[in-house]
């Protein structure tokens, strides 16, 4: 079951063409060519295949460039002029559904040194995206971007990924906002985005740390289009990320005042996902420099889905006891039936006993997952425990932050019911927020006899 399902009433808005370990694999064939030979000779008779012979992009060229990658020795190199401070985005697209490989980006400045690179970037239903570089410039002059997939088919093969490679100036381009020093807080230009799953609102914010203290906010409008959460991810740093020299240390929600927590993760201990339910009005997305010296380059970029959220906990008052456990609706994925599913957001108040029945098959195999604290909430130690019609547990487990929490291969009992019994042990004094998100999952169909 894929963890990020947990922040949505459905996938069918978010991702495409997407599982968990694709994000991360094989980080080291990110780099095309090298940082001392202007390229190689992995071109495959493409005209571009070293730097000096690199394709020109023009900044604010959408969707840009038409190329293909042909195979792992295949390498294509581009160039454009950029001037020091300047914020970029650099995007491969692919919109003939192909998907035959990945198209990993490197960005080397004009000394031709690797500063930032991307393999595969998550993509909305729609956007087409295959990878993408978001970054500021630290230099003025020719830089170049290589792309090259070592772990694709050979040429030999004859498959081909086509791509339209583009670089614009992200201060200038809506789905980007670029922090105002010093005019904090710095309003959010939100891009709309129509997906099969419903409307989001979709931006990249960024900033450059000025000082080993320095905090940025942005305002987050969220509207009145039921329920909504804020899905708020980190970039990774370094050179095989954004190319920032430091990994962001707190990123928080706050009301418009500033005053009131509502979810807090720390980036610098390895949290990313910042996932706060969010009612309509106004907000405040903040960013602060880790504990350390300032870097040669230290700067943010945090990406925030203004997005639906998962069915919200309706029986918070009466759901206390398993008689009166709260049903939750199960969708089938299937024909046959033999894949059901169900989400569902609750508020895990202090001392609060919270139980729902997820509706299956006897003797199906069904899996759990919630994410509370892992995801900025300020619950403390979230229980989940798996129960049959007797209120006799099945499975426990309690949500590592780092990890989540995860019930798997639980057997559904013979009444065809799963009951879910959900507790925490405290709350941050800091944070307010208090939501869980669980995703229950069953698959298989129980035999039958003639």
């Amino acid at each position: 079951m894929i963890r990020r399902c947990l922040a949505c009433v459905s996938a069918a808005w978010l991702l495409s063409a997407c599982t968990e370990d694709q994000s991360g694999k094989r980080a080291s064939d990110t780099d095309a060519g090298t940082a001392d030979d202007g390229g190689t000779d992995m071109d495959a008779g493409d005209p571009n295949g070293t730097m000096d012979k690199a394709t020109p992009l023009v900044m604010g060229d959408f969707p840009g460039v038409f190329d293909s990658l042909d195979g792992r020795e295949d390498i294509d190199f581009f160039s454009f002029q950029g001037t020091e401070g300047e914020w970029v985005s650099i995007r491969t697209i692919d919109k003939s559904e192909t998907n035959l490989s990945d198209t990993p980006l490197s960005l080397y400045g004009p000394d031709r040194v690797k500063l930032a690179a991307n393999r595969y970037a998550q993509s909305l239903l729609g956007e087409d995206l295959l990878s993408r570089i978001v970054t500021r410039l630290p230099a003025t002059g020719t830089f170049y971007v290589g792309v090259a997939d070592p772990g694709a088919p050979s040429v030999s093969w004859g498959l081909t990924q086509p791509y339209r490679i583009s670089v614009v100036d992200a201060d200038l381009t809506d789905g980007y906002t670029v922090n105002a020093e010093g005019a904090d807080p710095t309003p959010s230009r939100l891009a709309m985005i129509s997906t099969p799953g419903g409307q989001l609102d979709d931006v990249f914010v960024s900033g450059t740390y000025d000082a080993d203290d320095d905090s940025d906010a942005f305002v987050l409008d969220i509207k009145d289009d039921g329920a909504r959460l804020a899905d708020v991810k980190v970039d990774t740093s370094g050179k095989t990320g954004n190319g920032s020299t430091t990994t962001p240390g707190a990123v928080w929600v706050t009301d418009l005042s500033g005053a009131t927590v509502i979810g807090k993760i720390d980036g610098a201990s390895g949290q990313t996902s910042l996932t706060p339910p969010l009612d309509p009005g106004k907000y405040l997305l903040w960013t602060s420099h880790p504990s350390a010296p300032l870097g040669a380059n230290d700067f943010y970029v945090l990406r925030a889905l203004i997005a639906p959220d998962n069915p919200a906990e309706s029986e918070d008052e009466t759901n206390g006891v398993i008689a009166k456990a709260e049903p939750l609706v199960v969708d089938t994925l299937d024909a046959a039936g033999s894949q059901l599913q169900a989400f569902v957001l609750l508020h895990v108040g202090d001392g609060d006993v919270d139980y729902f029945r997820f509706d299956g098959k006897s003797g199906q195999t069904a899996q759990v997952s919630c994410v509370s604290r892992g995801d900025g909430s300020g619950v403390v130690g979230l229980a989940v425990s798996a129960r049959n019609e007797k209120d006799e547990s099945l499975a426990d487990a309690v949500e590592d932050p780092a990890t989540g929490l995860e019930l798997s291969s639980l057997t559904i009992p013979s009444s065809g019911k799963l009951y879910l019994r959900i507790t925490k042990d405290s709350q941050l004094p800091d944070v307010t927020g208090d939501w869980a998100r669980c995703v229950i999952g069953a698959t298989g169909l129980p035999a039958t006899s003639d």
